[in-house]
């Protein structure tokens, strides 16, 4: 039996996601929609230069799936890319719409750079990971060549979830399910890997772009989710 779900969508409605984009983003919502039940919890926020929630946190039953198809065809672009307020707005929504047991997950989509709010790069970063301390996982996707993708993949790190590369809007509903897929197989978490070296010893070298923290006896990496199956 698998983990309930606590999922916030956040996609960008800017002017730059205008046509096959949002389109593709708002039937990748409604795809997301179709594979939870009702011991699952939903929002979803749409954002510009604002945040906006339109639909949630929800449980996910016949009646609700009703309002937020309708709430979806309702999303039209706008102007500006606040990436805090989408960020802020997603947790806060989570935390509001607490699940026991649940893995709570923000997936903030995005195809251009934050013009508006906070758009400091390492404090973008910094908040993505106070939400982390706070319980949210925070997964970035980025579509076609407008966005930065070194910000929103340190922002994913940080936050402890993944990071896609969407190369065109017809990538967008596979991505979603493929993240929503991973969380559904979710095993363990907040796990974490003590190394213990011998005493013959004398350093260690972490690789992996994994948060450590080495201690008088060794080295502990966070693993965070750990899935069931995977490598």
């Amino acid at each position: 039996e698998r983990r309930p779900v606590n999922l916030a969508l956040a996609l960008d409605r800017s002017s730059s996601m205008r046509g096959p984009r949002l389109t593709q983003a708002l039937r990748a919502a409604s795809e997301v929609v179709s594979k939870l039940d009702e011991c699952d919890r939903l929002t979803v926020i749409a954002f510009d230069g604002n945040a906006r929630v339109i639909f949630g946190p929800n449980r996910v039953t016949p009646d609700s799936r009703e309002k937020l198809l309708a709430a979806l065809a309702q999303v039209e672009s706008g102007i500006g890319t606040n990436l805090s307020a989408a960020i802020k707005k997603g947790a806060d929504a989570l935390k509001t719409g607490f699940v026991r047991g649940a893995a709570s997950r923000l997936i903030l989509l995005t195809d251009g750079q934050p013009s508006m709010g906070i758009t400091d790069a390492e404090k973008l970063c910094a908040l993505a990971e106070e939400e982390f301390k706070e319980g949210i996982t925070i997964t970035t996707m980025g579509v076609g060549d407008g966005f930065e993708d070194e910000l929103l993949a340190e922002i994913a790190r940080r936050g402890r979830g993944g990071f896609y590369y969407l190369a065109g809007s017809a990538d967008i509903p596979a991505a979603f399910g493929r993240e929503l897929a991973g969380v559904f197989a979710i095993a363990a978490m907040e796990t974490e890997l003590k190394f213990v070296p011998s005493a013959d010893v004398s350093a260690v070298d972490l690789l992996h772009r994994l948060p450590s923290s080495p201690g008088e006896d060794g080295l502990t990496v966070e693993l965070g989710e750990v899935a069931a199956g995977a490598p």
